[in-house]
């Protein structure tokens, strides 16, 4: 499973990255996070843990493996997964 976290200038290039790693038989999750205009930060942070707790909530019926899951981003969603991955449990 593979979450992807894309700001709006990379979405293209991320959604054809994600329909590609598709094909190979990866599920692939493309999320929005609300920007610093409508929440300020750690609201984006926020909203990238709830999907990824989301996913996990929900592995079965989606067909993914809840421990198998990475991230990636890209621009200001590079920044968000680098985020997620070191910030650990916390909320």
């Amino acid at each position: 499973m593979l979450l992807t976290v894309l700001g709006i200038v990379a979405f293209a290039a991320g959604l054809l990255f994600s329909m590609l790693l598709a094909k190979r038989g990866f599920f692939t999750a493309t999320i929005g996070y609300r920007l610093s205009d409508v929440a300020t930060w750690p609201a984006q942070i926020h909203d990238v843990k709830a999907a990824i707790r989301f996913i996990r909530a929900h592995a079965a019926r989606l067909n993914v493996d809840p421990d198998r899951i990475g991230i990636w981003g890209a621009s200001a969603g590079g920044h968000l997964t680098a985020m997620a991955a070191l910030n650990g449990d916390y909320p």
